[in-house]
């Protein structure tokens, strides 16, 4: 028996419309009092149709999850369990670590990957202009009110706080608040020298190697892509890493410098994620946005440039003009913080999760809780859950007309538009990964299935919110790759008999047939 029709939740204007809210009682985890008749969150279907789509919504999250590599998830069996646990890309700090432990990291999630079947996107993230402190032998603990002395060095036994930038002592002035790891010490300074800096605690906190510093709502005159960035990215390029993020973005010229790189060293199928994280970047975010393949809203270093008050409005305005302009917009920075220490996340922290998720993310990323905690699996875990149930509740609101849409979105919006109205899931074939990116952009509540015949394509795919990758081989044609497509759904129980499937590829030149519905 085919599934009802479901009515098209896109108005003829593009716009959303509003629909009727089922109330439950509170503390319910499943609505009690669903029947034939009664409208639901999602649209008005057969009681039937809500059960059947709320159990597959439960079981299948949209917005995807990037772990973090490290010390505590260095290991194959780690990645593994962290991939089964519902991570779906991973992320190398390249400001962290060696090479070889890079080396190490990219092994281990390429073999978790073949022996689990799954294909996850590998990222690596440059570190940028940002500046780190240098190593100590021992931790500085200061008190408030305590005076500190900051040299131009690589290393310290503890008398003093080493900063190996000659830039820093360029740019700070008198009066100035640095912020080391985040914030969470913080220092006014009191002196200024050519190659040392004093200053004084305003908390108590501890100093650590290697921690981030930062002059509160400065911006050092430091290239955005610096020699070490262009040496992270050939590591990155040689090892198959399926994305750079590029640190500290000022403008769209420096995402085209890095593109430009990437292409001249062999790299030009690596895409580029744009972390905004400073004032200029927030002022120019269009500009950025329309170069790069994702945006990344890098919350920890926004925090050094607005006050924190800022950020929740930051992260909304980011996140909708990203999405409005077509790109994948990933949210970052203490989700999860308190898996640092404890296996339980914090109230305050499940909320976070779910705000990003309603905003209409397209992942989510774990980085101390995966890379340097004690519970990275539970980590994941949790992020899962939170999704689910979140996503299980309220879907983020179909997107219209954005700025940036022209034929190629509008033909994604109708591929969306279509599945709304028939109720279809959709399976799409793309050599590049772009059809099912637009499709993906619109959110559209059927799922959305993308075969392509490379393993790149398909890893790439996997952060872009509900697009599930397939990899089909190398077929002879796109008909026969739509085949292929329906056939894997088929063996791996994706479909089943009755199912309404709209199966698309993109459009090409000349083309008269690029849709085709059918019924399993």
């Amino acid at each position: 028996m085919s599934p009802s029709p479901r009515p098209a939740r896109f108005s003829s204007t593009g716009t959303s419309q509003p629909t009727s809210q089922v109330r439950k009682p509170l503390g319910s985890s499943t609505p009690s009092s669903w029947t034939a008749s009664r409208p639901s969150s999602r649209g008005f279907w057969t009681g039937g149709t809500i059960r059947r789509y709320r159990l597959v919504r439960r079981l299948r999250k949209r917005a995807k999850i990037i772990a973090t590599l490290g010390p505590s998830s260095a290991s194959e069996e780690t990645v593994a369990a962290m991939m089964r646990a519902g991570a779906d890309a991973f992320r190398v700090n390249f400001s962290h670590g060696s090479e070889e432990d890079w080396r190490k990291y990219a092994r281990a999630v390429r073999e978790a990957e073949r022996r689990l079947g799954r294909w996850v996107a590998l990222i690596g993230d440059l570190t940028g202009p940002s500046v780190r402190l240098g190593d100590l032998i021992k931790p500085i603990y200061v008190k408030r009110g305590e005076v500190v002395e900051l040299r131009m060095a690589r290393q310290s036994n503890g008398e003093y706080v080493p900063v190996p930038l000659e830039e820093f002592f360029d740019g700070v002035e008198e009066g100035d608040e640095l912020l080391v790891d985040e914030g969470r010490v913080r220092l006014r300074v009191l002196e200024v020298g050519v190659d040392r800096v004093k200053a004084q605690a305003v908390v108590d906190g501890v100093i650590k190697s290697r921690k981030s510093l930062a002059i509160f709502g400065k911006e050092l005159d430091i290239p955005t892509f610096t020699e070490r960035d262009a040496r992270c990215a050939r590591f990155a390029i040689e090892h198959g890493f399926d994305y750079v993020a590029m640190s500290f973005v000022r403008s769209g010229a420096d995402v085209r410098l890095l593109r430009d790189f990437l292409s001249g060293e062999g790299g030009g199928e690596v895409r580029v994620i744009s972390k905004i994280e400073t004032k200029a970047g927030v002022e120019r975010l269009e500009e950025i946005a329309a170069e790069s393949d994702a945006i990344m809203v890098a919350r920890g270093d926004l925090g050094n440039f607005f006050p924190l008050e800022e950020i929740p409005r930051l992260q909304r305005e980011i996140i909708d003009t990203s999405l409005d302009l077509g790109r994948a917009v990933i949210i970052a920075t203490q989700l999860l913080e308190s898996l640092m220490y404890s296996p339980v996340p914090t109230r305050s922290e499940v909320v976070d999760v779910m705000v990003a998720v309603r905003e209409g993310v397209d992942a989510l990323m774990l980085a101390g809780e995966t890379a340097a905690g004690r519970y990275p699996v539970e980590a994941v875990r949790w992020m899962r859950r939170i999704v689910e149930r979140t996503e299980y509740e309220q879907r983020p609101l179909q997107r219209g007309y954005g700025a940036a849409e022209g034929l190629y979105d509008r033909f994604a919006r109708g591929i969306a538009l279509l599945s709304e109205s028939l109720g279809a899931k959709i399976a799409v074939y793309t050599r590049s990964g772009r059809t099912a990116a637009r499709i993906s952009r619109y959110r559209p509540s059927t799922d959305i299935y993308a075969g392509s015949s490379g393993e790149r394509v398909a890893r790439q795919l996997s952060i872009l919110w509900g697009v599930s990758p397939i990899v089909l081989g190398k077929p002879r044609s796109r008909e026969e790759a739509l085949e292929a497509l329906i056939s894997k759904l088929r063996e791996e129980r994706a479909v089943s008999f009755g199912d309404i499937v709209v199966l698309a590829y993109g459009i090409r030149e000349g083309a008269t047939e690029v849709v085709r519905i059918v019924q399993v």
